[in-house]
């Protein structure tokens, strides 16, 4: 399905540009002024120069986003529109990459990092496949799980612990199964975690979360974390296409 992921993202793309393009350009235009004002101001020349480097990436990042959006202008909307049918049957038919895109709401047109102002902050529960989305997000990560991939308690643990982004909402907050995710999280990390996961639980509690950490770490038995993979699939479409996105596969390939 890696093909139809593809198609999807081509697809959402440009929706993204067309109907959001100056919001972000604008976004970005604004971080880039700020890299820059610090940079200046940088006490050190080593911080100068990082702070540079981001500025010259994000006004890179504005070319490309007035080139994609110069590419989809003679796409019709009805073409568009049918990124949303894609990414939902190659989650459906179990794509990692695609499962996890989906899940996190980029079909409804949820761009991670864009503010948005306060009226159109749930426009997305307008989106034709919001009722499908709100009813499959949640099964198809915990399918994910369930099949030993560990990239699925990356989305889990923020799901289970608050409710800051959609698919946090979707999903009831439950502080032993948040624990039992951060632990899985913590068996692919190398090092001790940086704070205990197991924090703000009962004795009880912990008994159950470790119980479950236990079960999970032996479906995923000889799994490693794909990090290139939970990297992707949280980029926006239209960034994960771009020539300078620094990835060493293209999306939809891991």
């Amino acid at each position: 399905m890696a093909a139809a992921c593809r198609v999807a993202l081509e697809r959402l793309a440009c929706e993204q540009v067309i109907r959001r393009g100056r919001e972000m350009l604008e976004q970005l235009l604004t971080v880039e002024q700020q890299a820059l004002a610090r940079a200046r101001s940088a006490g050190t020349p080593e911080m100068g120069r990082l702070l540079a480097q981001r500025a010259d990436r994000l006004a890179t990042l504005q070319v490309r986003l007035l080139e994609r959006q110069r590419a989809c202008s003679n796409v019709p909307e009805a073409n568009r529109s049918e990124g949303v049918d894609w990414l939902r049957q190659s989650a459906l038919a179990g794509h990692s990459e695609s499962i996890l895109r989906y899940a996190s709401g980029q079909s409804l047109g949820i761009i991670e990092g864009l503010e948005v102002e306060e009226a159109r902050r749930f426009d997305f529960m307008g989106h034709p496949g919001f009722a499908a989305w709100q009813r499959e997000a949640p099964s198809l990560l915990h399918r994910m799980l369930a099949e030993g991939r560990p990239e699925a308690a990356f989305f889990l643990a923020l799901a289970y612990s608050d409710d800051a982004t959609p698919l946090n909402g979707l999903i009831r907050d439950d502080p032993v199964e948040a624990a039992a995710m951060r632990l899985v999280l913590s068996d692919f990390r190398p090092g001790p975690p940086s704070s205990d996961p197991l924090r703000g639980l009962d004795g009880r509690q912990r008994q159950i979360a470790i119980a479950r950490h236990a079960a999970l770490r032996e479906t995923m038995s000889g799994r490693t974390m794909n990090r290139t993979l939970l990297n992707q699939a949280t980029e926006t479409p239209w960034l994960a296409l771009s020539p300078d996105a620094g990835y060493t596969k293209p999306p939809c390939r891991n």
